[in-house]
């Protein structure tokens, strides 16, 4: 197998019908037998968009706002709420008062 990546189109094509491998484009264009894509690319996860990049998606913006809207209500104090924790009974949290007011942590 052989990469072909970032090279004029027709050459590609010349490449991939002159050799017997594989000829893989990353940016090789149409005629190769296979194709490349970095997937944060083709997700839109970098701000840098290359000419032979097919962005189906902007993710970067989705996931900037989400970073954002968690820093915000973590630091508003949103975050958690009360669905995030763990809840235990009062009863457990009284017995544990006792145990630690009398010095009594034998069996539990």
């Amino acid at each position: 197998m052989i990469v072909l990546e970032l090279i004029p189109e027709l050459l590609a094509k010349y490449i991939t019908e002159s050799i017997s491998i594989p000829a893989i484009g990353i940016g090789g264009g149409r005629y190769c037998d296979g194709q490349v894509q970095v997937l944060p690319d083709i997700l839109g996860l970098n701000e840098k968009v290359f000419k032979h990049v097919k962005k189906y998606a902007d993710m970067h913006s989705l996931y900037s706002d989400v970073v954002r809207s968690y820093i915000k209500e973590t630091q508003e104090g949103y975050f958690p709420g009360e669905e995030q924790v763990s809840a235990l009974p009062e009863e457990v949290i009284e017995f544990i008062r006792k145990k630690r007011d009398t010095g009594s942590y034998g069996e539990v």
